[in-house]
């Protein structure tokens, strides 16, 4: 994001960065790259709600007695 918000400030616009980006990556011929990098500089982000189904809770038991639970949110345990 630093880049693009330094890119946008330099040509004044997303569409003056976007073509500068472009004409870079033609003339090395990375056409893939380029489109990609001028879909990002043009177009916004929509934050989505997600749920995270990574969630998960175990029961931690010695010797067949529960001694705590074990859980992880997804990120960390």
């Amino acid at each position: 994001m630093e880049i693009a918000a330094r890119l946008t400030k330099e040509y004044g616009r997303p569409k003056g960065a976007a073509d500068a980006v472009w004409a870079r990556a033609c003339d090395n011929l990375w056409y893939r790259e380029g489109e990609k990098a001028e879909r990002f500089l043009l177009y916004d982000a929509v934050p989505i709600e997600a749920d995270n189904e990574a969630a998960i809770a175990f029961a931690v038991a010695w010797q067949g007695h529960p001694i705590g639970h074990l859980s992880h949110d997804g990120f960390e345990w």
